[in-house]
């Protein structure tokens, strides 16, 4: 009975350890870049010019319209930039006292990184790949 008690022990202190891992950022960049990679290789997207409806709406779209957006979310994506560096400033003396304040930030890093997605959308769209 002893030995059935210490091997019924030993399986939730596995498990509590499995969990553990599931709130590491390391196992999250690996299921990230797993799930990522299974989802193109499932997917296979094709590129516009091999689309006869896609190469002819983009022909139909001056390129300089694409390079004009470029320009702009880049300038609103230096402003987000000075935005996130004044206020991460601001709280870094307060964030001992107080650890919801770290959460200030946050808005402006997803901005930051919506305009670097767009940037670079508006790229590959003047770039015509």
């Amino acid at each position: 009975m002893a030995k059935s008690m210490g091997q019924d022990s030993a399986a939730p202190k596995a498990w509590s350890m499995q969990a553990d891992n599931v709130h590491s950022p390391l196992f999250w960049a690996v299921s990230t870049v797993a799930f990522s990679t299974l989802a193109y290789a499932c997917l296979w997207p094709s590129s516009c010019a091999a689309a006869s409806v896609c190469a002819d709406t983009h022909q139909a779209v001056p390129s300089n319209l694409n390079m004009h957006a470029v320009s702009g979310l880049s300038m609103v994506l230096l402003m987000e930039l000075m935005s996130l560096v004044s206020t991460y400033q601001g709280v870094r003396e307060t964030s001992a006292l107080v650890p919801e304040i770290r959460s200030r930030c946050l808005p402006s890093l997803l901005l930051i990184l919506m305009y670097m997605v767009h940037i670079g959308q508006h790229a590959v769209f003047t770039a015509g790949w």
